[in-house]
């Protein structure tokens, strides 16, 4: 791994997958910064703030953003649509995946007409397709620079939470719609 992101963001209402999302970032170690936002005015009025205050401790810049679509108040649609009206300078640079547990044919088809999304991801985030997607968007943080060089899913893990605690959580997580989540 070259360097780390500055910041990835979390647009999601779910404070279990928030806490699984957290971790997973946690466990690669690829970001200096994990900002979560339970609504899409709560992500609009951080990326804002960081215009508004010049303040990258306050508010870092993000350079991934997770983007759930059913949250209550204002879904991620709508939060695109007013993403789409900020100033260029508060998107530049920005990749955006939609994250959701939205099995919905029809969601994953409107995501690719829109181009400010990057991609269409199943929640809750997982190792592996973290790292896939770190390696497709951010080649120039997390390439590989030969066949000597290990790969970023090779790399050491930093520990955070015991397993126990793991298990235990696992046996009270579901999704949006009562299917429990397996890890």
């Amino acid at each position: 791994m070259k360097k780390k992101l500055n910041c990835i963001l979390f647009i999601d209402d779910d404070e279990p997958t928030n806490f699984l999302n957290r971790m997973t970032v946690e466990q690669i170690d690829c970001a200096r910064h994990v900002a979560i936002t339970q609504s899409g005015q709560e992500a609009l009025d951080f990326l804002m703030g960081h215009r508004q205050s010049g303040s990258t401790e306050d508010c870092p810049h993000p350079d991934l953003i997770f983007l759930d679509i059913n949250m209550p108040a204002m879904d991620g649609w709508e939060f695109l649509e007013k993403y789409k009206k900020l100033p260029r300078e508060q998107k530049a640079d920005i990749i955006l995946i939609m994250l959701t547990t939205s099995l919905n044919p029809d969601d994953e088809k409107r995501t690719r007409q829109i181009p400010e999304i990057a991609g269409f991801e199943n929640k809750p985030l997982k190792e592996p397709q973290l790292e896939r997607l770190l390696e497709k968007y951010f080649p120039d943080y997390f390439s590989h620079a030969g066949p000597d060089t290990p790969k970023l899913s090779d790399m050491p893990r930093k520990t955070t939470v015991s397993t126990h605690y793991i298990i235990l959580y696992h046996t009270v997580f579901n999704d949006n719609i009562g299917r429990e989540i397996v890890l």
